[in-house]
């Protein structure tokens, strides 16, 4: 089982298999360094066999945050780039102890000195998720047979931040200003139109675009699942004058990056003085008019593209309040209250009875 070098990129990897499980590793700067590699991953595969309920008590956390991230995020996760992030400052803190040797008390420690770095509470938290999912996947495949140190220590509570709309005032102010830039001007209309995520509208080919049927096919959305999104005649009326004559594999609205669009909507922004507003907030702002017109949350979450109508009542539960308030109405005249004269005769009547009494 000789390891190889990528001619591509200059480094080392290994793969093999043993017993219909398949075993890769690259990214090493050394033939040496694979080949240490590989070794130690043949011992582990062979103590796997060996002993089934030990799987995995000899691997260190680096090997096995090393699988979780060729075998899991890199082929899985559209937040690859994160997990890497993260695994790599944990993979620091820990440095050469075993997966069974991290305990519930290290994890405190973990927190603690991400804390320290100056993160807030909510990354915290998230450093601890894939703690958590690391040794989730690995149990789940029999890569280890421990127990889960994340699951032992609770995160931390954290309120749910303000989710920031565009006022009307600041529409008015914005509106004219990004319409001035032509190549700008595409994606925002699209986004105050239909709520779609940056990512989904700028890959929105002509092909996508069924204009007959007032709607935009999303192939590959957030949670790997494609979708149709409805668009109004308005939309509709000025996508069918931008892709006129515009071959179907070709971008819709001009191929430019996620990235550039967020960069130059921050850019118009900061010069008028609209702060804390980001391109994602377009997304609120569709979400937050549709809710306030009466639009049921349910169709909102459907628009969105959410997975559950839970998600969108964490963002935007306080706004339907339309549905609530046509809601309470509906009690009225459940009870029989009584007219002021009913109630004045009643109050005679009562006064009668007590003086005949005596």
């Amino acid at each position: 089982m000789p390891v190889r070098c990528n001619k591509k990129s200059h480094t080392w990897y290994f793969r093999f298999n043993r017993c219909k499980e398949s075993f890769f590793r690259g990214g090493f700067r050394t033939k040496k360094q694979a080949e240490e590699a590989e070794l130690n991953q043949l011992n582990n595969a062979i103590d796997k066999e060996i002993h089934p309920e030990l799987a995995g008590n000899q691997m260190k956390f680096l090997d096995g945050t090393q699988w979780f991230f060729d075998n899991h995020s890199a082929i899985r996760k559209r937040s690859w780039k994160n997990d890497r992030g993260r695994i790599k400052v944990m993979a620091e803190f820990f440095k050469e102890k075993k997966l069974n040797e991290i305990t519930a008390m290290d994890v405190s420690l973990l927190r603690e000195h991400l804390r320290a770095k100056g993160l807030a509470a909510n990354t915290i938290n998230h450093y601890q998720a894939v703690l958590k999912a690391i040794y989730n996947r690995l149990k789940k495949f029999g890569v280890y047979s421990g127990e889960n140190p994340a699951t032992k220590v609770e995160m931390e509570k954290v309120p749910r931040s303000r989710t920031r709309f565009l006022y009307p005032l600041e529409e008015r102010s914005l509106t004219p200003l990004v319409k001035e830039n032509s190549r700008l001007w595409p994606y925002y209309y699209a986004a105050l139109h239909t709520g779609m995520r940056i990512k989904e509208i700028c890959n929105i080919r002509v092909k996508d675009i069924a204009i007959a049927g007032n709607t935009i096919f999303v192939p590959n959305s957030k949670s790997y699942r494609s979708r149709y999104v409805p668009i109004s005649s308005e939309l509709s009326e000025f996508l069918s004058t931008l892709v006129a004559s515009k071959p179907s594999e070709n971008f819709a609205l001009g191929g430019f990056s996620d990235q550039w669009v967020q960069r130059s909507l921050k850019k118009i922004c900061n010069n008028i003085g609209i702060t804390n507003f980001t391109f994602h907030d377009l997304r609120h702002t569709f979400a937050q008019r549709l809710l306030t017109k009466g639009v049921p949350i349910y169709i909102v979450s459907k628009i969105l593209g959410h997975s559950s109508v839970v998600v969108t009542e964490q963002h935007y539960g306080h706004l339907a309040f339309a549905d609530l308030k046509s809601a309470v109405d509906k009690i009225d005249g459940v009870i029989s209250v009584p007219s002021c004269t009913q109630i004045a005769l009643m109050s005679e009547n009562k006064s009668i009875e007590v003086v005949q009494s005596y």
